[in-house]
C-alpha cells in the first residue's frame, strides 16, 4: 500500500455519482442516507451495541463518498453516544474534493459534517490516513488501497462491519475469500455485520469464515440483504505473514498509570493522543541538553520517494496527518506554503517526476516553474505547538537514569538512585537519552558498545533573524538544501524568521558541550545567499541557536514496544542461516514499555502520527500504521537486520 491509489471516472445520474468502471451508483438513487441508516446502522445494531464502551470500532469495505461515515457520525451526535467511534474504511478509488462536495450536496442535513471531512481529505497517497473530529471523539482511519490488501495490513478488533463495495456481480474483486478471511481475523467476539447484497457466494463465503448469516428484507427496490454476527471461530494466521508477525509481537492493551519520559514533540504528541482516548498520562521532562524540539521554528515538508516502498506511505501519511493536527494548525505561520527550490536541472527533472508520479491535487502539490510548491502549512512555531499538545498535563521535572521492572509495571529511578515514580506503562521519548536509559536498565543482559535501538546524536545550528534583518525577502517558507522559515511572532509579538541548518555527528562525550559557533553561522548565511539569494543585513546581529537531534542511519524513527532482546535473538537466530526461515515462536516484549526516538529533523512531522500509533497500542484501538510499516519502524529492526546479515548473537548482546 505505497503507491498512489487508482482513480476511476464517474458519471452523474440525477446528482448521484456512478462509477464508470462498474456502472454502479455509489449509493441508492432513491435515498442514499435512508439506505445507509437502514442497511448498516440498523442492520449491524451499531447504536445499541456502542453504548457503555471506551471505544467502538466499525470496519467498512468501501468508503466511497463517505456517506456511511457521515451518517454514523451524525447518529453519534444525535444519540449523544460517549463511546469514542473509530471508523476504519478502505477505498481503492478515492474521489477528489470536488466530486465529494457534489455528492455531499445531496444531503444538506450532513453539510457541516461533510465540510469538515473534505477539509481534512488526504492527498491521493496509498496507505493509512487517520483523521479526528469532535475533539477526538470521532476517529476516521482511511485505508487508501484495495480492500483485501488494506485489511490484510491492518491490526484491529472490529465490533461491526459495513460491507459496502460496488455490487458483487459488477465488482467481484471486492468480494473475495481472502477478504472474508481478513474480516474474520479482525472481528471481535460476536462482531456484527451488515450488507446491502444477498448474493449467495457472499453469504457462503462469510459463513465459511465463522459468520452466522441470515437474509432479511432489503431497502427500497432490493428484495433482500444480509446481516449476521461472528462466532469467533478464527482461522489460522496466514503462513506467509507469520515471519513478520513473530518478531513484531504487538503489545497488549493496558490500564493503569502511564508515564512518558521526554517533553519534546514525541512525548507531547503521545500524551495528546492518549488524552483524547480518555487516559491521563504524566510527563517527565528533563533539560539535560537542548533537543531538536526546542528549535524556535520548524518547516514541514515530506521526504519524497520515487520507488514503491513502504517508507513512502509513512512519509506521506505522517505529513498529511500533521497538516490537519489541531496543535500543528494552532502553531502555523500566517503565510502558509513551502517552495522547494531545485538548485540544478537534474533536481528540477526529479521534481517534475515527483509531481507526475504522486498525482496529488492542487490542495497538496503543484509545480512552480521548476520548483515543487506545497500549499499546506510550511512553518510552525514549535513552542506554541508543544504548549497546545501539553496544556493541563501533569509534568514532573526530573532526569530518569534507568528503569527497574516491578511486579505490576516499572519503577523510574534518577541518577542518585531515588525513586521518581512508578507506572504500569512507560513510554521513552527522550531523544538520544532513550537508548541510554534502556542500556542502563540492563533489559538485554550485559550490553557493550552495541546498543539498541541505535541512534546517533546529531548537532544542528540555526540563525534567528529579527524582522529588521531579512531585507524585504518574501514571507513564505523556502527550502533549498537549507531553509528559511516563514515569518513568526515571539511572545513579545516581535517578528522573526530562522535560517538553517547544520548537521554535525556528535560523539557521546560531545553532546553536553555542543553549542553554536561563529563558523557555523558563517556557513549558514553563505549557503542562504548562494543557493537562494537570501541576503541578511547586519549578520552579526542574528541570534544563534544550537541543539541535538536523535537520528537513525536509515532515516526512519524507532517506535513501538521494546522487545526482550535475548528473546528476540533466540527467535531470530535461524535467520542468520536462512533469511526466510520461519521463527518457531513469537518473541516476547517488555510489557508496558514503549519507545519513540530517532525523529531527526522531522519530529513535528512524524511524531503526531507515531503518537497515535503508540496510543492505539496501549488502548487497544485500530493501529494507524500498516503491519509492514510496524515492522519498518520497530525498535528491534536493526537488531534483526544484524542477525540476518549473519552477525553472531554474542556480538549483539
Amino acid at each position: 500500500m505505497t503507491s498512489s491509489p487508482d482513480t476511476k471516472g464517474i458519471s452523474w445520474n440525477n446528482g448521484v455519482p456512478v462509477a464508470d468502471a462498474f456502472d454502479d451508483p455509489y449509493y441508492s438513487l432513491d435515498d442514499g442516507l435512508a439506505e445507509s441508516r437502514f442497511v448498516f446502522l440498523d442492520g449491524a445494531d451499531v447504536l445499541i451495541r456502542a453504548r457503555g464502551r471506551s471505544h467502538f470500532t466499525i470496519g467498512e469495505t468501501g468508503f466511497g463518498t463517505g456517506l456511511n461515515f457521515l451518517a454514523t457520525w451524525q447518529a453519534w451526535r444525535k444519540e449523544k453516544i460517549k463511546s469514542r467511534l473509530v471508523f476504519v474504511s478502505a477505498e481503492a478509488f478515492p474521489l477528489d474534493r470536488g466530486d465529494l462536495k457534489k455528492a455531499h450536496d445531496n444531503f444538506p442535513e450532513l453539510a457541516e459534517l461533510a465540510e469538515q471531512l473534505r477539509g481534512v481529505w488526504p492527498p491521493a497517497a496509498g496507505g493509512f490516513h487517520p483523521r479526528d473530529f469532535d475533539d477526538g471523539n470521532i476517529s476516521l482511519l482511511l485505508l487508501f488501497g484495495p480492500a483485501e490488501e488494506a485489511f490484510s495490513e491492518l491490526d484491529a478488533v472490529v465490533d461491526a462491519w459495513f460491507l459496502d463495495g460496488f455490487a458483487p456481480a459488477k465488482n467481484p474483486e471486492m468480494w473475495t475469500e481472502n477478504l472474508f478471511e481478513q474480516l474474520s481475523r479482525l472481528s471481535a467476539p460476536s462482531a456484527t455485520l451488515a450488507t446491502f447484497t444477498a448474493a449467495g457466494f457472499v453469504r457462503r463465503g462469510l459463513q465459511e469464515q465463522g459468520f452466522a448469516i441470515k437474509k432479511v428484507p432489503g431497502f427500497g427496490r432490493k428484495r433482500e440483504r444480509l446481516v449476521g454476527h461472528h462466532n469467533n471461530i478464527h482461522q489460522p494466521p496466514n503462513p506467509a505473514r507469520s515471519r513478520d508477525v513473530a518478531w513484531t509481537t504487538p503489545a497488549r492493551p493496558s490500564n493503569g498509570k502511564i508515564v512518558i519520559v521526554g517533553g519534546g514533540i514525541g512525548g507531547a504528541s503521545t500524551a495528546y493522543a492518549l488524552r483524547k482516548r480518555g487516559r491521563t498520562p504524566v510527563l517527565i521532562n528533563s533539560d539535560k541538553c537542548a533537543a531538536a524540539s526546542d528549535v524556535p521554528a520548524a518547516i514541514l515538508a515530506p521526504r519524497f520517494l520515487l520507488d514503491d516502498q513502504p517508507e513512502r506511505a509513512f512519509f506521506n501519511s505522517a505529513y498529511a496527518y500533521a497538516m490537519c493536527h489541531p496543535a500543528i494548525k494552532h502553531a502555523r505561520a500566517h503565510h502558509s506554503g513551502i517552495e522547494i527550490v531545485a538548485p540544478d536541472d537534474a533536481t528540477a527533472s526529479r521534481y517534475r517526476k515527483i509531481f507526475s508520479d504522486y498525482g496529488w491535487d492542487k490542495n497538496w502539490m503543484s509545480l512552480k516553474n521548476s520548483n515543487l510548491y506545497l500549499p499546506q502549512i510550511g512553518t510552525i512555531n514549535t513552542q506554541k505547538a508543544l504548549s497546545a499538545l501539553t496544556a493541563g498535563l501533569e509534568t514532573i521535572n526530573a532526569s530518569v537514569d534507568h528503569l527497574i521492572a516491578s511486579q505490576n509495571g516499572w519503577r523510574l529511578i534518577d541518577q542518585n538512585g531515588d525513586l521518581i515514580c512508578h507506572a504500569e506503562t512507560v513510554i521513552l521519548a527522550a531523544g538520544i537519552e532513550t537508548t541510554r536509559i534502556l542500556n542502563r536498565s540492563n533489559l538485554a543482559g550485559s550490553l557493550n558498545e552495541k546498543t539498541h535501538p541505535p541512534v546517533q546524536a546529531n548537532g544542528g545550528q540555526v540563525e534567528v533573524i529579527d524582522e529588521q534583518l531579512w531585507g524585504g525577502f518574501r514571507h513564505e517558507t523556502i527550502s533549498f538544501g537549507g531553509y528559511l522559515t516563514a515569518t513568526l511572532c515571539n511572545e513579545k509579538r516581535k517578528q522573526y524568521r530562522t535560517l538553517g541548518s547544520t548537521f554535525i555527528n556528535l560523539d557521546e562525550d560531545a553532546v553536553q558541550d555542543f553549542t553554536y559557533t561563529a563558523a557555523a553561522k558563517k556557513k549558514i548565511l553563505e549557503q542562504g545567499l548562494q543557493k537562494a539569494g537570501i541576503k541578511v543585513e547586519n549578520s552579526s546581529e542574528t541570534v544563534s541557536w544550537a541543539g541535538v537531534r536523535a537520528t537513525v542511519a536509515d532515516h526512519l524513527p524507532f517506535a513501538g514496544p521494546v522487545p526482550d532482546w535475548n528473546e528476540l535473538a533466540d527467535v531470530c537466530a535461524p535467520l542468520a542461516l536462512d533469511a526466510n526461515a520461519p521463527p518457531g515462536r513469537p518473541a516476547n516484549i517488555h510489557e508496558g514499555l514503549f519507545c519513540l526516538t530517532g525523529l531527526g529533523s522531522k519530529g513535528f512531522q512524524y511524531a503526531p502520527l507515531l503518537g497515535e500509533y503508540i496510543a492505539a497500542l496501549i488502548t487497544g484501538e485500530p493501529v494507524p500504521l500498516s503491519r509492514e510499516l510496524v515492522k519498518k519502524l520497530h525498535p528491534g529492526r536493526s537488531f534483526v537486520k544484524a542477525i540476518i546479515r549473519g552477525a553472531q548473537t554474542k556480538q549483539l548482546l
